[in-house]
């Protein structure tokens, strides 16, 4: 499905697009801003369609801008996906949640609410914040930088604020104490052992609260420039350079007109990751003055990065869910 095999007409010209982009646009033209108004002529940015891929120096170039794409959208639409066997029965149950007042999250009515949801329900709600979407690392520039955000699955358009509301209500009720009876639908022994302020203790929705943590740490300044780059490293991405690239734009925008601004590795896909990994891990280093980025480097079995210095923390490999320096603070 990742192959250009659906034709659209753009511009006047025949353009092939992938099945996902092709379904995306199908639903886009029936729904505009939550209604079924045709979208006409809504000016739309589709990185599909709008950056040659092929064609390397345009693709650096594009991909340094946008974050000003997506900070000066008047909306941006994330596309789920289409709509499968679980999305009605997790839209519902999230819109009942989002009925609760997070004052309230810690009554009896609550907690009844929880333990009375069937199994199937919560497989549901599961399967539907586990999509792709949510663990992709260009996402955080959308969810961070998006003057207004769209969900859509199908023909069903999700609030955002249902999501939010969401992932607070699982936290703040320490749901996973409840839910025992259902442990096998969100995660395995050793996925909670690793749970830390850096994930939701619940399994689904794990990548959900991840976003939300990342738009809290850059809303509220919690983060230095230099600490954003590596915020990439806890998403995934079909390159793994993307984890470097797709945090610059959220950086830069801290960085402001500072000196420390003309330092900042440029977006270059000729380059190899080695040699990326280690660009943008000698700028952390100049500029926070510490080697607190060596507590982010992986176990030497689980590094994949050939020819990367042991101190240079492997993008490839699976991070750690907190730095070392501050587990116990």
């Amino acid at each position: 499905r990742s192959q250009r095999c659906f034709d659209i007409i753009c511009d006047g010209r025949k353009i092939s697009v992938t099945y996902n982009l092709f379904c995306a646009l199908r639903r886009l033209a029936a729904i505009q801003d939550g209604s079924s108004a045709p979208v006409g002529d809504l000016g739309i940015w589709i990185d599909q369609l709008c950056i040659n891929q092929k064609d390397l120096s345009e693709r650096n170039q594009q991909v340094a801008m946008m974050d000003r794409i997506y900070g000066q959208a008047s909306t941006v639409t994330a596309w789920l996906g289409e709509a499968d066997s679980h999305t009605n029965t997790a839209i519902q149950l999230l819109e009942i949640f989002s009925e609760t007042p997070i004052s309230d999250v810690l009554s009896a009515d609550t907690t009844s609410l929880i333990l009375e949801t069937p199994s199937d329900q919560w497989l549901s709600l599961s399967s539907l914040l586990s999509r792709p979407y949510f663990r992709r690392a260009w996402v955080v520039q959308e969810v961070a930088l998006a003057k207004q955000l769209t969900i859509l699955c199908g023909d069903r358009v999700i609030p955002w604020e249902h999501l939010v509301h969401l992932s607070n209500f699982m936290v703040k009720t320490k749901a996973w104490t409840l839910l025992k009876p259902h442990a096998g639908v969100f995660r395995t022994t050793d996925e909670h052992l690793l749970s830390s302020r850096w994930r939701s203790p619940i399994r689904f929705g794990q990548q959900l609260s991840s976003l939300l943590d990342v738009r809290e740490t850059i809303t509220e300044n919690k983060f230095s420039p230099e600490d954003l780059l590596f915020l990439g490293q806890r998403f995934d991405a079909t390159e793994v350079k993307d984890k470097f690239f797709a945090m610059m734009g959220l950086a830069r925008a801290r960085l402001g007109s500072t000196s420390t601004l003309a330092q900042l590795p440029p977006v270059d896909y000729d380059a190899s990751i080695d040699a990326v990994s280690l660009s943008f891990a000698t700028y952390h280093i100049n500029c926070s003055r510490r080697l607190r980025i060596i507590s982010l480097v992986q176990d030497k079995k689980h590094r994949k990065t050939e020819n990367l210095p042991s101190w240079v923390p492997d993008p490839a490999a699976t991070s750690l869910p907190l730095p070392l320096e501050t587990k116990n603070g």
